[in-house]
């Protein structure tokens, strides 16, 4: 999946700026060159709907969790090359079809792109009420599941294909009907994108969506806690412990331009420090962290994916502090 490697470049490029490593750039910027070719490989110019990042090599379906988290890393490779002479050969589509290679500075390139897919998903998936749909799908009849046929060689497959130049290429797809709920780490890849974009660009636009994106997300997913009061619910079926960390990074990273935006992270800072003073045990938190781990066994089970979580919170609320004794 696409989505996949887009975490790995976002650690490979946060790896290499803490330790200055290559080796780290240069397997940040291959998964880059792989994820970029799934939009190269939805492309039309035939003023169709242009681009997007399918949800996998094999999908049609557009996803704001492989659209979105691919801004925010495009914005720091920039940062690493703006000053820098280093040229890349990227592909594209001609007005004719025909598949052909240009060059050009990286930090153009990787900034150009990162305006572009952001431009792409605020405008495909989202919502009237200013969050993001899950995805977008085409209409393709042979879709049985609403992505659309895994697997391009498959019979019956309804991956679409064309030939130019004598070879057989993916065809662009056009994806119109947009739906799914909203999930707080779509929202989050998405706000950060924003906020990383308003940094090195001070559009004032970037701005005004990560201000609104803030203020709606946090009154969509934190609900005031029935009992305890002065503390928050946030969703934590499924992986939303997870995802909801994503989102908090994202408050965090809005923070320098939207002060607000402490208020919102210090929502997360408070259920984990109740977790903490209540409820940690030989290292651990409950998934739960305002009702601790319950009587049931069920309920005594904690997922090491979201102990990784809880601790990388509680790193970026330390950067947060930081950050708020410099202003």
């Amino acid at each position: 999946m696409y989505d996949d490697k887009e975490w790995f470049i976002r650690e490979l490029i946060e790896s290499y700026k803490l330790t200055g490593k290559e080796e780290y750039l240069e397997k940040a910027e291959y998964l880059t060159d792989y994820v970029l070719d799934g939009w190269y490989r939805t492309e039309t110019t035939d003023g169709g709907n242009k681009g997007g990042i399918p949800w996998g090599p094999g999908y049609t379906s557009k996803h704001t969790c492989s659209n979105g988290p691919m801004i925010s890393p495009l914005v720091w490779l920039y940062e690493i090359y703006k000053d820098k002479p280093d040229e890349i050969t990227c592909k594209t589509i001609d007005a004719g079809g025909a598949r052909i290679e240009r060059t050009e500075a990286k930090k153009d390139y990787y900034l150009n792109t990162a305006k572009m897919l952001y431009g792409w998903t605020k405008a495909n998936l989202l919502r009237s009420d200013g969050l993001y749909h899950d995805a977008t799908w085409t209409d393709d009849p042979r879709s049985s599941d609403g992505y659309c046929c895994e697997g391009s060689g498959a019979e019956g497959s309804c991956i679409p294909t064309e030939t130019a130049g004598g070879v057989l290429y993916r065809k662009p797809s056009v994806c119109v009907r947009p739906g799914g709920s909203p999930l707080s780490y779509n929202i989050g890849s998405v706000l950060s994108g924003a906020a990383d974009l308003y940094r090195v660009t001070k559009d004032g636009n970037y701005l005004t969506d990560a201000e609104a994106l803030s203020q709606k997300s946090f009154a969509y997913f934190a609900k005031p806690n029935a009992t305890k009061q002065g503390y928050d619910t946030w969703a934590i079926d499924g992986f939303n412990n997870w995802f909801n960390g994503v989102l908090m990074r994202a408050y965090v990273d809005a923070y320098p331009f939207y002060s607000a935006a402490a208020e919102y992270a210090g929502s997360f800072q408070k259920n984990l420090d109740y977790g903490y003073d209540n409820y940690l045990y030989r290292g651990f938190l409950p998934t739960n962290l305002l009702l601790g781990w319950g009587s049931n066994a069920e309920n005594r089970k904690v997922n090491a994916h979201f102990i990784f979580a809880f601790a990388a919170e509680y790193a970026v609320l330390a950067k947060l502090e930081l950050m708020k004794g410099q202003r």
